[in-house]
């Protein structure tokens, strides 16, 4: 098994689906851009309901990291095209530009719970004077 890191745009909106003995989850379709400019389509489907739930909030051209194990193999077109590469990912875990606004929005709003006083000039000698041997 190979554990990997996809990011790129969603190709079109997360589809709901339910397997034959009735498992749901989610099927995504992202479209990669490679450094030399071409792009690679790369398929996943998430099982898990956090996940799911996070998938099926985002829709079509939406940016996504989705992180999980990863299947290669080759597609050859019908067509006569030369063989591509074909890369399918079971989603473990995603991260979306949603997700880092709000975990910002957390992170801004405990801070200004958090209690602003400065530690004593006591408690700051004690901590910058101990006895540990190097």
């Amino acid at each position: 098994m190979i554990d990997g890191l996809v990011l790129g745009r969603l190709h079109a909106k997360p589809v709901a689906r339910t397997s034959r003995n009735g498992n749901a989850f989610v099927s995504v379709a992202v479209l990669v851009e490679l450094a030399d400019g071409a792009t690679l389509y790369v398929s996943g489907c998430a099982f898990d309901g956090p996940v799911r739930h996070a998938l099926l909030a985002l829709h079509k051209g939406d940016s996504v990291a989705l992180a999980g194990a990863l299947a290669i193999g080759v597609y050859q077109p019908d067509d006569g095209a030369p063989p591509r590469p074909s890369i399918s990912v079971t989603i473990q875990a995603v991260l979306s530009p949603y997700d880092v606004q709000r975990r910002r929005k957390a992170t801004r709003a405990a801070r200004r719970t958090e209690p602003t006083e400065r530690p004593s000039a006591s408690a700051r000698e004690a901590f910058e004077d101990d006895d540990l041997a190097f």
